[in-house]
Formats: structure tokens, sequence, C-alpha cells
């Protein structure tokens, strides 16, 4: 008789294996609906510490192995969650992952701040009606949401004007997972996402 896994979360690590060993770069919680990828949240909340350190353990001993044969530069690993809090690790993907362009972009706009290391979602969401850069943008200067250097904090745009006007993606980068998820539920009601 088969036994089939009670799903609570989708994790992941993204590491590195270089000349001196590998190392961490980020881990957070995959955001799926209806088994899609809508998002992703990093860093994985303290009371995934035993997740983080299963994932840390297992990417290390991937990183030497892989190193081992010669390889050299970013990979990811996946695991999934049961609702007991244990972690079974799913897949591999030995190159850069769908999220490590927006780990870069993080890493890359608050790079000058003073802050520890920020937390930050990825995702979309769509609009109730459509509007032009300029209005997403102003909408999100006037509830002073918009990303600010000086603070490493706020909200960011990417992916240029959705075709529909609609379907916006968005980064949101905070001091803590708490500050994300506060900003993102300001930034729902503040673009009129549907849902929310």
């Amino acid at each position: 008789m088969e036994e089939c896994l009670d799903v609570a979360e989708s994790v992941s690590i993204q590491l590195e294996v270089s000349a001196s060993g590998t190392r961490a770069l980020f881990s957070g919680a995959m955001r799926t609906v209806q088994g899609s990828l809508t998002g992703y949240a990093s860093p994985l909340p303290p009371s995934g510490a035993p997740v983080a350190d299963a994932l840390e353990e297992w990417g290390a001993a991937l990183g030497r192995h892989l190193a081992d044969h010669g390889y050299a530069g970013p990979f990811g690993l996946d695991a999934l969650v049961d609702t007991e809090g244990v972690a079974y690790a799913s897949e591999s993907n030995i190159r850069r992952t769908a999220t490590t362009t927006p780990h870069a972009m993080v890493t890359r706009l608050t790079a000058g701040s003073a802050a520890p290391p920020p937390a930050w979602s990825v995702a979309k969401g769509s609009t109730r009606t459509p509007m032009d850069f300029d209005e997403a943008l102003a909408r999100l200067r006037a509830s002073r949401l918009g990303f600010d250097p000086d603070r490493g904090e706020g909200v960011v745009l990417y992916a240029d004007v959705p075709p529909d006007g609609r379907s916006w993606r968005y980064a949101v980068i905070a001091r803590s997972a708490g500050h994300v998820e506060e900003q993102e539920t300001v930034l729902v009601e503040v673009l009129e996402f549907e849902g929310g």
C-alpha cells in the first residue's frame, strides 16, 4: 500500500561550490497555489530552524560530492516538509535557479545598508483594473512603500509593465519576515490586488 506525504510547505536552499568549499547563500519557503510556484519568501522563519539545519547539512554533503566530481558553481536543493515538520529532499538543481536572480537584486539593492541581511519575498499580484507604471509607482510612493535605498527596505516592481497592465511582479524587502508580511498586506490594498 502506498503512503501519501501530507505536505505542509515546500522549502529550498541555494548554495555555491567553490575552491574554498560549499557555502549556503540563502534559504526560504516556496509559495505555491495548486502545485504551481507563485512566489518565494526568504529567510525561513525561526520556527523552521530544524528544517534549515537539515537543508544546510544535505546541501554541504551534496556540495562535497559535486566538488569531488569537478563541479564549481551554484546549486539548489528543494524539500517538502510534512505536517509533523519532517523534511524530505525532493530535488536538486545544479544551476542557477528561479530565486537566484531576485536574491542577486536584493543583495545589490541593499549592499549599502548598515542593516543585517534583509528578509525578502517575490510574488505576482493582479490589480482589479489596469494601470501603467507611473500610476503603480505613484501609489507606492504615496503610501511610502516604494523601495528606499537609505533604509534598504520597500517594494520593487520588476519585469517591466505587464502586458495586461494588471499582473505585477514585485519584490518586498524588509528588515524581518514580519515586516515583509506587513508591507505585503499594505501593498495588496494600495495596488488593489484581486482577492485582497
